[in-house]
């Protein structure tokens, strides 16, 4: 009795915010292009979930994720997508994060997880109990005491794109393209020899304001303000195929947009990640 006490009191704490349930739901990612993803999880709580995808295209990092139950409850929801392991050539394994859930939203979830599950009117169990199995498993219970628990990696997601930016720093404007973004942040390159006081910006790091057009011929260019994160020298290949009279390399520039401002911007972005 005093050694299970102590195994209690070492016991590591759960590292989820919510105990995840191995539930398989069937689940469907919608695409921009009206295209869909299908899968099932494997586990899920109200908070996240693991999901095995049949195939995989290009993603952002938030999707619209629908989860169905076994009978008729469904849920349509946002979902950030924080690690990819591919299992082979075809299937992929995905980690997802429900994001921005109203409390409609919450309350379709928990239906579907804990109400419309077939096991619970199964009178069959596919997994036999294995006593010997569980015996193992309380026996090695003090190694699992004693184990520091790391969270696992999440994965920073960037969907390449190719859309002209005009960047708006220090009261002037400087022609740049978008070669990457996800909700969190967006990868630029400068034309070469635009910038003369690159060194200023990344010491600085100042907010800098963007007209981000999906094309050359928008003429209404979405506004948006973003953070300076790092400032490094860019490969000259992207510019060389756009113009023959190169004679620099330009600058890459790492911008995050600010939390802050989320509800001002974040509809703005999730619709620029849809359509570019």
């Amino acid at each position: 009795m005093l050694t299970a006490a102590l195994l209690v009191g070492f016991e590591q704490p759960q590292l989820r915010r919510a105990h995840r349930l191995q539930r398989q739901l069937r689940a469907v990612i919608h695409s921009a292009d009206h295209t869909t993803c299908n899968g099932i999880t494997f586990d899920v709580s109200e908070t996240g979930a693991n999901i095995l995808l049949d195939s995989w295209v290009d993603l952002p990092d938030i999707v619209d994720l629908e989860l169905l139950g076994d009978f008729d409850a469904s849920v349509s929801l946002s979902a950030q997508i924080t690690r990819i392991t591919p299992n082979n050539t075809n299937q992929v394994t995905i980690a997802v994060e429900f994001v921005d859930l109203s409390q409609a939203q919450s309350d379709a979830l928990v239906r579907v997880i804990y109400s419309d599950v077939a096991d619970w009117y199964s009178q069959e169990r596919q997994e036999i109990d294995k006593p010997l199995n569980s015996f193992g498993f309380l026996m090695t219970g003090i190694v699992r005491a004693f184990r520091t628990r790391k969270p696992a990696p999440r994965a920073v997601r960037q969907k390449p794109i190719q859309a002209p930016v005009q960047l708006y720093w220090n009261g002037n404007f400087y022609p740049a393209i978008a070669t990457a973004m996800n909700s969190r942040s967006i990868h630029l390159e400068l034309y070469p020899d635009v910038l003369a006081d690159s060194d200023l910006l990344q010491v600085e790091r100042p907010p800098v304001g963007l007209l981000l057009s999906s094309d050359y011929q928008d003429q209404h260019p979405i506004r948006l303000i973003a953070q300076v994160e790092s400032v490094i020298c860019a490969d000259r290949s992207l510019f060389m195929a756009m113009t023959d009279s190169l004679q620099s390399s330009g600058l890459s520039l790492e911008l995050r947009f600010p939390k802050h401002l989320d509800g001002q911007q974040r509809t703005k972005i999730r619709q620029l990640l849809k359509t570019l």
